[in-house]
């Protein structure tokens, strides 16, 4: 019960983490109005592709990481969490931003 509780703060923590900064640097630099033009699909499917492409991204780090890297599964848990985070925020501006036009 306390291993599983314990590697899931390995996972949320990163994740709530990397979401609040990419929304902090998102609101100073404004990232996501600058690359939302440059992808080229309709403007209520460009959320579920950067979802689509970060767990794709994943993917192939979980991949990489079982043959060819073999770094620690907690070290995996955060790095993917952390990449999972930023997705999820960008994701989520993009639809705040569709709901608002």
């Amino acid at each position: 019960m306390l291993n599983s509780l314990l590697k899931s703060f390995y996972i949320s923590v990163p994740m709530i983490l990397s979401m609040s900064i990419y929304f902090q640097i998102d609101k100073k630099y404004e990232i996501t109005d600058k690359i939302s033009p440059k992808i080229k699909a309709d403007k209520k499917w460009q959320p579920l592709l950067v979802l689509s492409f970060c767990f794709l991204f994943m993917l192939v780090f979980g991949i990489a990481n079982i043959y060819i890297i073999n770094i620690p599964t907690n070290l995996y848990f955060i790095l993917s969490s952390l990449i999972t985070g930023a997705g999820v925020g960008f994701a989520n501006k993009l639809s705040t931003q569709i709901k608002n036009t």
